[in-house]
């Protein structure tokens, strides 16, 4: 090898063998001499080198750590900011003392809150509503009328579900109106519907009872709690409330019905001999009549379980049926002409020398019984187009001649639906043969079309107060006008030739 340095040749020596001079190539696998000042270049500049990284990781770490304690500062200083915000809280410069400020109203904001909330209120959407009123009310809960718009816009809300027997939401929304306003009765009245609803009556009556004393005026509400005190079997103070509604014009047919059904006129039952069996109490008179009371309860027994059956319901409490001789009936008890049994909250008919069944007697029975059914599900809440056309089929009436209804086609008798929810008490002769006839026809076409049992369904709504349209298009998915023009359509079609 030659020495850069001073040109010696050397052979198998790692250093000039004259200078000293060390160096060394990995090029192609020779070693190149170097003079050995550049070796200590190199462990200085390796050196350096390694001093350079760690004062830059030293320098690195040091901002992360200042970065990460900033950061820190800075989210204590937010919720410095929001507390004393919150608490409105201030220094006093000259004592250094913390002063507690007095909580400053933002009206103009309350306001505009208020708008919003009415704005959702008009449009129904009562849950956006209720944010914009609970917001307002959070900046001032002195405000009494925010209060009031919270407590009806949750009135509403609890009246929906209602409408929608939805009793167990409705309960825990009027409980929280009376957390705003509880000097108003309309909270308390839903209370006491939707506790009805939900059949404990006990707990009704109450609230009933605390909205009366808020509003002793109202006589939607003596006629609540009347019913809900018949409910409870305590006829006497049902009767005591039901006395005191002023306007009873209003409330005339139910009124009626109900003192119907829990009042014995000692007059109708004068003489006349009780026979009591498992679900009737059958009044009739011994001397004249003394085998009718008990054929008219056997009868009535082997009824009661046929109409049940098809009515999925019976009645929790004892049925009453009076008899009556002809003249009795005839002059002492108000009924149509055309009529020859009655129920008006009591089974009544005339039973003048009855010894034997017949298929006459079992009709009429049967007839009367499903009105009392009927009455005991849904009380006065059921449509007499329903009520007298399920009463002539489950008692076996036969269908009006095809000569009846094609005479009323042709002539343009056949009534509107409407006046087919109506009473027929007032009907005359002829009139009440078109009114039976045609609503036997239209019930037994949505049993034929729908079955039985969409039948119950309506008469379960209509239980549970839906009033009767809704109750029809809740069971049929149509308008009652809707379904009952159909079947005329039809009718005129078959008949009308």
């Amino acid at each position: 090898m030659i020495c850069s340095r001073c040109k010696t040749k050397y052979y198998s020596k790692t250093n000039c063998p004259k200078c000293g001079t060390a160096a060394f190539s990995l090029s192609k696998g020779r070693r190149m001499p170097v003079k050995s000042g550049f070796r200590s270049l190199y462990r200085v500049t390796i050196l350096a080198f390694i001093i350079v990284v760690f004062i830059a990781f030293a320098f690195l770490n040091y901002i992360e750590q200042n970065e990460e304690k900033s950061e820190k500062d800075a989210n204590v200083q937010k919720v410095r900011l929001i507390k004393i915000d919150k608490e409105k809280k201030t220094i006093d410069k000259k004592k250094g003392a913390v002063i507690r400020e007095e909580k400053v109203s933002k009206p103009d904001e309350i306001a505009h809150l208020n708008k919003l909330g009415i704005d959702a209120y008009n449009a129904k959407e009562f849950d956006k509503a209720f944010i914009h009123f609970y917001q307002a009310y959070s900046l001032n809960k002195s405000n009494r009328t925010i209060r009031i718009n919270l407590y009806n816009t949750l009135l509403s809300k609890g009246d929906a579900h209602l409408s929608k027997s939805e009793f167990k939401e409705a309960v825990d929304i009027f409980k929280k109106c009376l957390e705003y306003v509880r000097d108003d009765y309309k909270a308390h009245q839903g209370l006491g519907l939707a506790y009805s609803g939900m059949s404990d009556y006990e707990t009704a009556v109450k609230h009933l009872q605390a909205a009366y004393k808020l509003n002793p005026e109202d006589d939607r509400l003596k006629y609540n709690i009347a019913m809900i005190y018949n409910n409870l079997g305590k006829p006497e103070n049902a009767q005591n409330f039901m006395k005191r509604i002023d306007n009873k014009s209003d409330f005339n047919l139910n009124i009626n019905l109900f003192s119907m059904a829990t009042n014995i006129n000692p007059v109708d039952v004068k003489g006349k001999v009780e026979t009591k069996s498992s679900h009737f109490n059958v009044y009739y008179d011994g001397n004249k009549d003394p085998v009718a009371g008990n054929l008219v309860s056997l009868i009535l027994e082997e009824v009661y379980y046929s109409v049940g059956r098809e009515l999925n319901f019976n009645p929790p409490d004892k049925v009453t049926a009076i008899l009556y001789t002809n003249q009795q009936f005839n002059e002492n008890i108000a009924h149509p002409d055309w009529s020859n049994a009655l129920f008006d909250g009591k089974i009544k008919l005339p039973a003048g020398g009855l010894k034997d069944r017949s298929q006459k007697l079992t009709e009429v029975l049967t007839h009367e019984y499903t009105h009392a059914v009927i009455f005991a599900k849904v009380r006065n809440n059921c449509p007499t187009w329903l009520n007298e056309g399920l009463a002539q089929i489950l008692s076996g009436t036969a269908d009006p001649p095809a000569r009846i209804i094609a005479s009323i086609v042709r002539y343009n008798k056949l009534p509107d639906i409407s006046t087919l929810e109506l009473s027929f008490i007032n009907l005359t002769r002829e009139e009440a043969i078109v009114a039976y006839s045609v609503s036997m026809l239209f019930t037994r076409h949505l049993i034929n079309t729908y079955g039985m049992n969409f039948i119950n369904t309506q008469l379960d709504d209509l239980s549970d107060n839906v009033d009767m349209r809704s109750a029809f298009k809740n069971t049929y998915y149509v308008d009652v006008e809707t379904a009952y023009n159909k079947f005329i359509a039809e009718l005129k079609s078959k008949h009308g030739k």
